[in-house]
């Protein structure tokens, strides 16, 4: 958007934690966090990292010390803004209990911070009561932008603003070469899972559903770090799989893409997402992907329904990877999936949402 000639602020809240909490649930992201500048300059914007008090599973209280300190920080800023958009719905919007000025304001619903805050009564009232105030939304998935039209109770008031890919860094190339750049095995299946080792991935039965639907000599390989990588490890131990099972940490946008180039398939056992960006990544690099009926990944695998498993089912997911593996779709299939899907035309959705806000205020 500052590309295009858009004057762009970042507000990015900070979490102050209580040093026990701090040590024990987040750990390195905290550390990392805490240490990032107030004020930065990054390219053509400006991003400004407020911090407020973060108490452990204190939702409530947690959201209106983040929406306080994000409504001060907008304030401060030398000219009033045209349009806000609240980048995460929970909990963003509630910056608008603390703006002293009206202003137009778009709610942006990105996955869970929609669908699971919703599933709790509390909770599900007060991300109704910032819609309503706000009156705009958007999502990144025609799933997401129903559920904010049914919670805001206003029919087709929403509008949808999916991610792009960046075709230029994801594309098909020779899984020989980008194999050997990784020292890899050029005859070995090769199954990548990338994302965070929390629940909500269910990396433990990505692992199960690999041992079931790949043949012995695969590799599995993860990408990610999170709270259940222990329990990943003494699973991976258990099974005698430390010579064909592997944790590597997160890595740049390049490195992974040489991933996606040398793998045989990506797997996703997530229970929900809200549109993950790995699928379409791995499909703008001609990869093969296996998922659960996530309503987002079901939106990109339309045209894979023999890839979609039940969420849960080992043996689905199983079934699906071994297809996947033995009968893959071509490069150009997977391409054609996801070809629509520019960031030139996620700019273009996400200004005609902000514009629309910006009509309906004036």
């Amino acid at each position: 958007m500052a590309r295009r000639n858009h004057d762009v602020h970042v507000i990015h809240p900070l979490p102050r934690t209580p040093p026990a909490p701090f040590d024990l649930i987040m750990g390195r992201e905290r550390a990392l966090l805490s240490r990032a500048p107030s004020k930065e300059s990054v390219d053509d914007f400006t991003v400004y990292r407020p911090r407020y008090l973060h108490i452990p599973r204190k939702p409530v209280g947690n959201a209106e010390r983040f929406g306080k300190v994000a409504a001060y920080c907008i304030q401060k800023l030398r000219h009033r803004p045209d349009v806000i958009i609240c980048d995460y719905a929970w909990p963003a919007a509630r910056v608008l209990n603390f703006l002293q000025e009206k202003m137009p304001v778009v709610i942006h619903g990105r996955g869970s911070d929609v669908m699971q805050i919703s599933r709790y009564p509390f909770l599900r009232a007060k991300l109704q009561a910032s819609l309503a105030a706000a009156g705009n939304w958007c999502g990144v998935s025609q799933k997401l932008v129903q559920r904010l039209d049914e919670l805001g109770d206003i029919p087709n008031r929403g509008m949808m603003t999916p991610n792009g890919v960046d075709r230029s860094l994801f594309y098909p190339g020779s899984r020989e070469s980008a194999r050997q750049a990784l020292n890899l095995s050029t005859e070995k299946p090769v199954v990548l899972v990338v994302g965070h080792l929390i629940h909500r991935k269910r990396p433990l039965l990505a692992l199960e559903s690999f041992i079931q639907g790949a043949p012995r000599e695969a590799q599995l390989v993860f990408v990610g770090r999170g709270p259940l990588k222990g329990n990943l490890m003494k699973r991976i131990l258990e099974y005698n799989l430390e010579n064909r099972v592997f944790i590597i940490d997160e890595m740049d946008q390049e490195t992974l893409a040489q991933w996606y180039r040398a793998a045989s398939a990506l797997l996703i056992t997530s229970s929900r997402e809200g549109r993950p960006n790995v699928v379409i990544e791995a499909l703008a690099s001609g990869l093969p992907v296996v998922a659960t009926k996530t309503d987002g990944s079901a939106e990109l695998m339309k045209g894979f329904p023999e890839f979609l498993a039940p969420i849960g089912n080992d043996c689905a997911i199983a079934q699906c990877l071994d297809l996947a593996l033995k009968n893959p779709p071509s490069p150009d299939t997977c391409i054609e999936q996801i070809a629509h899907l520019t960031w030139q035309k996620a700019c273009a959705d996400l200004r005609n949402a902000l514009q629309s806000a910006i009509d309906r205020f004036s």
